[in-house]
């Protein structure tokens, strides 16, 4: 049975916009007037920018796909229940094929992997920090990293998908703010489970 897991995680910023006394101007504004002019104009972005920060953002979806099966867990509310459901998810496979699993994903070594072990230590979830393969290479694939053979490269998934024709939808990831703001939570939903479909097509396409 195969050991290889795809996965993928849909993130948002706070629930709160940062005060524009959080927001950090760039060194060389030194006017009053123009600092505050900038932190206005760019007050929103500073804030959905806590979406790419797992110390300030929450994880809104998880997906993955393993063997054949699927699941989305979602929740705009409780960021708790989506990583332990996670853990029960990765518990009951793991204990099927009873050998630990390889994460697979779309740039998921520098962001998937790392937010979902920095929540399983803050939600005090010792067995899932234990399976997410943070630092062992052995145990996860980055088809991202595979793909561009350079660490220094970041490739997008939908232009992947594109090159290799690959039917892929429209959106990036950056419409996950708007879904979320707007209630749209299916949307998010959807949109993890075709950016997972996406990731298997191109794995197969490398490796089989």
């Amino acid at each position: 049975m195969d050991n290889k897991i795809f996965i993928d995680i849909e993130t948002i910023p706070s629930e709160t916009m940062p005060s524009l006394d959080d927001i950090k101007v760039p060194a060389n504004y030194k006017d009053e007037a123009k600092i505050n002019a900038w932190k206005e104009a760019n007050q929103i972005e500073s804030w959905k920018k806590q979406a790419l920060n797992s110390m300030q953002g929450s994880i809104i979806c998880i997906g993955w796909s393993w063997n054949g099966e699927s699941n989305t867990l979602v929740d705009p509310d409780d960021e708790e229940s989506i990583i332990n459901g996670l853990m029960l998810d990765i518990q009951k496979i793991s204990n099927e094929i009873r050998s630990p699993l390889v994460f697979v994903g779309w740039n998921i070594s520098t962001f998937d992997l790392p937010w979902i072990w920095r929540k399983s230590i803050q939600y005090n979830l010792p067995e899932l920090r234990k399976a997410i393969p943070k630092d062992n290479r052995l145990n996860y694939i980055d088809l991202m990293k595979v793909w561009a053979s350079d660490y220094k490269d970041f490739v997008s998934l939908d232009s992947c998908a594109k090159f290799l024709g690959i039917p892929h939808e429209t959106e990036q990831g950056s419409s996950v703010f708007d879904w979320w703001q707007a209630g749209e939570i299916d949307k998010i939903s959807e949109h993890c489970k075709r950016d997972i479909e996406t990731t298997v097509e191109i794995y197969r396409r490398i490796y089989e």
